[in-house]
């Protein structure tokens, strides 16, 4: 299995940026999603 710090990594690698995996609480994650760029209400259609 592969941890998110080495998926973040990898990724970091690729796209030549510092990256960085955090855990987002559950009551978080509208919030979060809202931060890139996704509408206040559309991620609760998704999950």
């Amino acid at each position: 299995m592969v941890s998110a710090d080495e998926v973040a990594e990898r990724l970091g690698e690729v796209l030549n940026l510092d990256v960085k995996a955090f855990a987002v609480p559950r009551a978080g994650w509208a919030e979060a999603f809202e931060q890139f760029g996704i509408p206040k209400g559309e991620i609760c259609k998704r999950l």
